[in-house]
């Protein structure tokens, strides 16, 4: 079939012809010569689906029918190819985003497609620059006006382009450099300013290398390579570039250098005068490392007069010993030789010195110069001489000069320079030491008057000598020396020539030892301890000594070690300290017991009013007291028998059960005294910590009476979390601990548990059990005088008053009366 774009369709006569091009394709309609009014235009989407099936119903003139009509189209052919592009790199990336079409009917538009295809580095193969894809992507849409026309269409599968980027090509280039010559290298380790104009403007040289040195006078390349250019984005894009190298040039230029022949003058002596020495100017040094290895000198001058000294044919080396002698420009300077007619001869006499001997010290020696050659001294007078310690000139004086042949050639010489020498005496040293002494402190004055020395000059002697010095308390003392005179064998003073040391001695007192004894004592039990004492050994002339005496602790009956203690040196003496003894011996006579309730001052209200406490002796006995406020709750028996044939009695207080909420807390014996603690408190103890143990408040602590309730708000701490907020809970019959753990907040709370303290358990009263002894007269109390009949029972009578109701009690010879 033939493509249309539009086709009408005659509804009458089922006849088509293009309206683009009015080619008829059924000429039925013309050959029937019937005029037809109504069409049924083709639309875009009839035609994309491939075929149109119309039900049309029209009406001319009374003609009318229904007609199906159905087209069959081609589709048309759509080829789409994405545009190709190329450059030369620039560091930015290719695109292209434009695309050609063939086949697009006029009036329609391709959209819904775009191209993919981006390029920035330039890209090789085996040495090849290459091209790469510029594909297209998307479904093509058709569209003609608003109107989607896609389906009137075959696309054919996209038609790629290619990009293309091209290496840029550049130059590299080192940079150059002169200097004059120094001996060290000259390197310049940089590009040219140039190679850097023709990069990409995204693009940096990040490394380069540049081969080239120049040491010596002359010029060399300075090479560069293996430049690497980056781009902040790519990396390594040196591929990008064709690099052409261009070398840089190190030029060294030659040293100036300045060598002048050295100097020199001379008075006349009939040899020649040369002087084989340069020295370089201070402008134009050597450079550092060289050095030179050789020169000519060439001069000479014997007789009066100068001439020049010549300086020539410098080699020069450097520290590898190389001739560098090209890198420099020499220029030579003559010094100058002269010889003089003026003639100076100096005669010294020699100077000596010796420490004093009690001898002359005479010298004739001496020194000349400014002699010529083979001429002597002939002859020479010398003068001077010392004894004591002072200085002498020492005096040359009328010299005679002769040559090798034995002439007077004194006159020759215009001047004679003398010179004295000088003679010394110094003075001998002399050590003059004080002797010294030591002794034991005894209040008398310690003295030594004795000296030593060193050896003397011959014949000399000590005359004097004053030692003084004097120790009486304990220390040390100098014994110092003084004033001495020497004389020598005439008689005459000759101390000057001495320099003498004097050098002390010591006198040392040391401390005398004294013995301090504590004195033993003894004393009752329960009595206060004496007033201690020690004793002396040692001091002279009334002196005391000071001391502290103290005694190991304990009141029990037994030994107890009296110390004497101060300081181990005190003034002259140095003590030594030995013990004594107390001995406490125990001789009882009475017994006392006391009551303490421990209930917050009867809190509660419910303390007894008294109660009964009994003393049991060993041998049977039993006394008992009552004991209230009235009597302040203690009770003392006096009197007691301490034997019993032969055995001593033992006696122990005990005490009525309390009841009524108190429990018995302890029982204490101090030798005859006891004490009996009574109490209805518990202690309530919360301890506050923080989870890894450490204190995080003081702890609570109360006394409660058992069955009262408590309820302690806990301390708040901010970021932490408490394990308690508040302890509540009723008092049981023992102590009780809690403990309540703050824990960082956000972290798991540990609740503890209630620590319970148990309540200490009472011993049961064991009354001790013994035979009731045979009927026998007891002492009397003080207080309470009784007669007791079998059994021995000991009864307080206020106790009695009490028991039985009764008024007073009088006692008669006889016994009790009641009245």
């Amino acid at each position: 079939m033939t493509n249309y774009s539009s086709l009408k369709i005659c509804y009458f006569l089922q006849c088509c012809y293009c309206e683009k091009c009015d080619n008829r394709l059924l000429d039925c309609c013309l050959k029937r010569s019937i005029h037809f009014e109504r069409f049924h235009t083709v639309t875009a989407d009839d035609v994309k689906a491939g075929q149109i099936v119309n039900t049309v119903t029209a009406g001319v003139d009374d003609l009318e029918k229904e007609a199906s009509v159905t087209v069959q189209t081609e589709k048309i052919p759509l080829k789409i190819k994405a545009k190709s592009a190329e450059k030369s790199y620039d560091g930015d990336p290719l695109t292209e985003p434009e695309y050609i079409s063939e086949g697009l009917l006029s009036g329609d538009e391709i959209t819904g497609v775009s191209t993919t295809g981006s390029q920035t580095r330039v890209e090789w193969v085996h040495g090849e620059v290459v091209t790469t894809v510029n594909g297209l992507t998307g479904t093509a849409v058709i569209m003609r006006g608003g109107e989607d026309v896609t389906g009137a269409y075959e696309i054919l599968p996209y038609v790629s382009g290619t990009l293309k980027v091209n290496p840029i090509a550049i130059t590299i280039t080192a940079a150059s450099d002169t200097k004059t010559y120094d001996g060290t290298a000259l390197v310049k380790n940089s590009l040219t300013d140039t190679s850097y104009e023709n990069l990409a403007h995204t693009d940096s040289i990040s490394s380069f290398k540049v081969a080239g040195s120049q040491t010596i006078k002359g010029h060399s390349d300075n090479v560069p390579s293996d430049v690497v250019i980056t781009h902040n984005e790519l990396g390594d894009v040196t591929d990008c570039y064709t690099i052409t190298y261009g070398n840089g040039t190190l030029t060294v230029d030659p040293r100036p250098l300045t060598i002048k022949a050295g100097s020199d003058t001379k008075v006349y002596d009939g040899t020649p005068l040369t002087k084989d020495s340069t020295e370089l100017s201070e402008t134009t040094p050597l450079a550092e490392g060289d050095s030179i290895l050789r020169r000519t000198v060439i001069g000479s001058q014997t007789q009066v007069g100068s001439s020049p000294n010549k300086v020539s044919d410098a080699v020069i080396v450097n520290e590898s010993n190389e001739d560098v002698t090209t890198s420099y420009i020499i220029k030579y300077e003559d010094g100058v030789l002269a010889v003089t007619g003026n003639r100076n001869l100096v005669i010294t006499a020699v100077s000596d010195t010796k420490v004093y001997d009690g001898k002359a010290l005479v010298n004739g020696g001496y020194s000349v110069s400014g002699l010529a050659d083979g001429d002597y001294v002939d002859e020479i007078t010398v003068t001077g001489t010392q004894t004591n310690v002072g200085t002498a000139e020492n005096v040359p004086s009328g010299a005679l000069i002769r040559n090798a042949a034995g002439e007077d050639v004194t006159a020759s010489y215009e001047s004679i320079a003398y010179y004295s020498g000088t003679l010394v005496v110094t003075p001998k040293p002399l050590f003059i030491t004080a002797d010294s002494d030591v002794k034991i402190y005894d209040s008398t004055s310690l003295q030594r008057q004795s000296y030593t020395h060193t050896e003397l000059a011959e014949g000399d002697s000590v005359s004097e000598v004053s030692v003084s010095g004097s120790r009486i308390q304990v220390g040390i003392s100098p014994n110092v020396p003084s004033g001495g005179l020497i004389r020598n064998e005439a008689g005459e003073d000759v101390t000057g020539n001495y320099r003498i040391s004097y050098i002390s001695g010591t006198l040392e007192v040391k401390p005398r030892p004294v013995m301090v004894t504590a004195d033993s004592f003894e004393k009752e039990f329960g009595q206060l301890d004496p007033l201690f004492t020690a004793q002396t050994e040692g001091t002279l002339n009334g002196d005391t000594v000071t001391y502290a005496l103290t005694r190991e602790p304990g009141e029990e009956p037994g030994e107890y070690t009296i110390t004497a203690s101060g300081d181990a040196r005190q003034g002259n003496y140095i003590e030594n300290y030995y013990p004594g003894t107390l001995t406490i011996v125990y001789h009882p006579t009475s017994y006392t017991v006391a009551k303490v309730w421990d209930d917050d001052g009867n809190r509660d209200g419910i303390r007894p009013v008294s109660l009964s406490v009994s003393l049991i002796g060993s041998d049977g006995s039993l006394r008992t007291r009552r004991l209230s406020d009235s009597n302040s709750w203690t009770a003392t028996i006096r009197d007691l028998p301490l034997n019993e044939n032969g055995s001593l009695i033992s006696y122990v207080w005990y005490e009525q059960t309390v009841g009524g909420g108190y429990y018995a807390v302890s029982s204490t014996t101090s030798g005859n005294n006891t004490t009996l603690v009574n109490s209805n408190l518990y202690t309530l103890t919360i301890h506050y910590l923080y989870s890894d143990g450490r204190e995080a408040f003081a702890d609570y602590v109360d006394r409660l009476s058992a069955g009262e309730t408590f309820a302690v708000e806990s301390p708040e701490l901010t970021e932490y979390t408490v394990s308690l907020v508040s302890v509540v809970g009723i008092m049981p019959s023992h102590d009780v601990e809690f403990t309540v753990i703050y824990t960082p907040a956000g972290q798991p709370v540990v609740t503890p548990t209630p620590t319970p303290t148990p309540t200490p358990e009472t011993p049961e009263e064991e009354v001790p059990t013994k035979e009731i002894p045979e009927p026998r007269e007891t002492e009397p109390d003080e207080e309470h005088p009784v007669v007791v009949p079998v059994p021995t029972i000991y009864v307080d009578i206020d106790d009695l008053e009490t028991a039985l109701g009764l008024g007073e009690v009088s006692n008669t010879n006889s016994g009790y009366a009641l009245e």
